[in-house]
């Protein structure tokens, strides 16, 4: 109740002008004001101009006539045309002149001046229409002189109201005290104070209307003003640190490039370790008020030099510094007080640049690369890029920016590796991996273009591309006659991050007729360590459309049974890691038979991947693992390899197929 009565009582204050302007609608009624003032004073300036014309046409006409149209009496005619034709016209000169300008000017001396132009045409209307009405003539020019001022001119409610009243009682005064000639010629009647009465409301209430519109308008122009504000801070500021974001960094890299000509120029490229492992243990505001704290760092380090959030838990940093030691230990330091438990730190390439010629996007991949080269060498905190690795890094440049070409050209191939029967060996299905056939470069491994394509996030072209190479060949396997082997197809997180898996993969079913059997679709166990809605989504929706759901890697992360507990998952692939060591290290046997049996409890088919020797094979089907994949069997072949495998009895095709 106490809260409704103050918002009435606010509503009541600010209908009647009490409540408190910004900065920005006080200059917003002082400029609709002016406006309104140019047009004002434009014609008071014509009117006027049209009257002392007539006047002095006047005088020159008579004056030889009448001897009481002299010099004086022009010069009493014209005084009060002229005062309000040059008060219009300091107002309109200065009405274009504050408009024009960009820079705000002094609010006060605004209204001033507008005050002062609205009393003038007040006084000149009662000037005018007084002796009229002693004339027995109408109040037509007060009544149009207090319309201009008070409603051209809008003030606040009840500045406006008691000016008003001031004015009609100021004009009463004269016409019922110094008109003796209209009392007795019975002009001062009751007819008459009701019509000054009314005039007076009706003004009045044409005042609040004129300023509530104003106000609308003004609180309107307010909020696009603000929102237009904050989407010009968004369009340079990161989200959540608050600092620059890459296009504010670019643009003022740029110009850096043109102040700094000749100077060292060094684009630093920070990422942040193990900063994943932060946000899952202690939560995404968390991680998030690390990366704040991280931004802020940075700009004390760096301090009067560009520093910015390039993505996710990657910072970039433009200086003139020669010795980076200091200011890389002080960022080390502080990495290490504030990350508590799990401890983060960082990994930093840098690149030099000099001359004004200087592309800050190809220097800010160079810095990258060089901090990748050093991604996984522990200890290693820094590293520079130089000529030696010019080789590796447009190399990386050759595969992002030939990615579709190379889909299109069918650089890209499809090879198959068999998944067989752990019990008879038979192959009951396939999984589909990329190789790249460069004209260029010749053969390159996937582990050469799959990180560069995770990395800068063109990874769903690639798999896109296999997954429609497969159901091609799926088709053709079925048109020829030929034995139709399930197959798994990786998505990775970026997949369902910028693609419709789900459409995708309903579209190419209408499209080639097949049965959704023959698909599995295969996730990383990494991907879904963050537990993000829109992957448990995406999955959710898989399953419903009954399609099959592999879970690779498992074991890779240490959040797996979590996943498992989570997710619903026809088979599981057990990490090719447990394999490592297999005959030297009795661990690895006891946690495989584990895994094995948890998953033949929850009702989970099981895969090993890696499988290399005839002991692991035998040993992997004594613990009840289902399938079976490696290079014991088979390495990953093109198609025509593996028709050709089947055809002379090298793979034996299971009576029964894997569409688990």
């Amino acid at each position: 109740m106490e809260r409704k009565e103050k918002n009435i009582f606010y509503s009541i204050k600010e209908a009647l002008g009490f409540s408190k302007y910004t900065p920005f609608l006080s200059e917003a009624f002082l400029r609709a004001n002016l406006k309104a003032s140019i047009y004002m004073s434009f014609v008071i300036m014509t009117l006027e101009g049209w009257m002392m014309g007539m006047v002095y046409k006047i005088y020159l006409d008579t004056k030889d006539t009448n001897p009481k149209h002299n010099l004086a009496w022009l010069v009493e005619k014209e005084k009060l045309y002229i005062l309000l034709f040059c008060s219009a016209a300091v107002v309109l000169i200065y009405a274009i002149h504050y408009l024009k300008s960009r820079k705000k000017h002094g609010i006060i001396t605004g209204n001033i001046l507008v005050f002062a132009f609205a009393t003038i045409c007040v006084v000149f209307g009662m000037h005018i229409s007084w002796p009229e009405y002693n004339g027995g003539y109408q109040i037509l020019c007060f009544v149009t002189m207090v319309i201009f001022a008070m409603c051209l001119l809008v003030w606040r409610p009840w500045f406006s109201v008691l000016c008003i009243s001031f004015a009609f009682w100021v004009f009463f005064w004269f016409l019922k005290y110094m008109s003796p000639e209209a009392t007795a010629a019975g002009l001062m009647n009751e007819s008459m104070w009701i019509n000054y009465l009314t005039l007076y409301i009706s003004v009045c209430i044409v005042s609040l209307s004129a300023y509530q519109q104003r106000l609308s308008e003004a609180k309107t122009l307010e909020e696009l003003s603000k929102n237009n504000e904050n989407l010009k801070y968004i369009a340079v500021h990161d989200d959540v640190t608050g600092i620059g974001n890459l296009g504010w960094f670019m643009e003022t890299a740029n110009k850096i490039a043109d102040e700094w000509p000749d100077e060292r120029r060094c684009y630093l490229f920070i990422d942040l370790e193990n900063f994943k492992s932060y946000n899952e243990y202690y939560s995404f505001e968390s991680g998030n008020e690390l990366l704040r704290k991280t931004a802020l760092k940075l700009k004390e380090i760096f301090k009067g030099e560009p520093v910015a959030r390039f993505s996710d838990d990657h910072f970039i940093v433009l200086t003139k510094k020669y010795d980076l030691k200091t200011p890389l230990k002080e960022l080390e330091a502080f990495l290490e007080v504030i990350s508590k438990d799990i401890k983060v730190s960082f990994k930093c390439g840098a690149y030099a640049a000099s001359g004004k010629k200087g592309d800050p996007s190809l220097a800010l991949d160079h810095a990258r690369y060089a901090c990748q080269t050093i991604k996984k060498k522990y200890g290693e905190h820094f590293c520079e890029y130089n000529e030696s690795m010019s080789s590796d890094f447009y190399r990386q440049q050759y595969i992002i920016n030939h990615i579709d070409e190379a889909i299109e050209k069918e650089w890209i191939k499809v090879y198959y590796q068999p998944v067989m029967w752990s019990d008879d060996l038979t192959m009951c299905g396939f999984e589909a991996l990329a190789r790249w056939q460069d004209p260029k470069y010749g053969n390159m491994s996937p582990g050469v273009f799959v990180p560069v394509l995770e990395e800068y996030r063109l990874i769903q072209k690639l798999d896109m591309g296999i997954t429609k190479i497969v159901f091609r060949d799926m088709r053709e396997a079925l048109d020829l006659g030929r034995h139709v082997i399930p197959c798994s197809i990786n998505f990775s997180r970026i997949d369902f991050e910028m693609l419709d898996v789900l459409g995708l993969l309903e579209e190419l079913y209408q499209q080639y007729g097949l049965s959704k059997k023959y698909i599995h679709v295969e996730i990383t166990e990494s991907a879904l360590s963050d537990k993000e809605s829109m992957l448990s989504d995406a999955i959710t929706e898989l399953k419903k459309n009954d399609f099959p759901l592999w879970l690779d890697d498992f074991g890779s992360g240490y959040s797996s049974f979590n996943v498992l507990k989570d997710y619903d998952f026809s088979v599981i692939k057990v990490d090719m890691m447990f394999l490592r060591g297999f005959d030297k290290n009795p661990k690895n046997r006891i946690i495989l038979s584990s895994i094995f049996d948890m998953a033949r409890k929850l009702g989970v088919d099981t895969l090993c991947e890696g499988v290399e020797t005839e002991e692991q094979c035998r040993f992997l089907k004594e613990v009840g693992c289902r399938r079976l994949q490696g290079f014991y069997f088979s390495k990953p072949v093109p198609k025509e390899e593996i028709v050709e495998l089947i055809r002379n009895g090298t793979l034996k095709v299971a009576d029964k197929m894997d569409y688990a």
